[in-house]
């Protein structure tokens, strides 16, 4: 296989990606799946050239990762009284919240308090 055609192979594998982790994360919400697809097209028909062609690559898949993993849908339930059932699917990232709770602790330790205060050191 030449260098274009692999090159070609990795670029449409990519646009495929972002696609398919647009229409999971945005399922249902016809109007941010079009803005979000649009973008996507724009991105590589007109493609920022001051970048090498592998660092566009990344950020694209970076960015499909993380639709598919951080991005969850709430709809409003209709006589919840304010409550929304959220979309949250198999490839959502459910954190355990330790990152959060080990910089709490070091912003307790530094006499910070819980917003850290003048003296947070990080």
């Amino acid at each position: 296989m030449s260098a274009a055609a692999s090159a070609s192979k990795r670029v449409l594998s990519s646009y495929l990606r972002a696609f398919r982790a647009t229409r999971v994360a945005f399922q249902g919400d016809l109007p941010v799946l079009t803005a979000s697809r649009g973008e996507i097209r724009e991105n590589f028909r007109n493609p920022d050239t001051s970048k090498p062609l592998e660092a566009r690559l990344k950020e694209m898949d970076d960015i499909s990762t993380f639709l598919l993993r951080n991005i969850v849908q709430g709809k409003k339930m209709e006589n919840a009284d304010g409550k929304y059932a959220l979309n949250i699917h198999s490839k959502t990232e459910l954190g355990d919240n330790d990152s959060v709770k080990k910089a709490k602790k070091v912003l307790m330790d530094n006499n910070g308090g819980c917003c850290g205060g003048a003296n947070a050191k990080i």
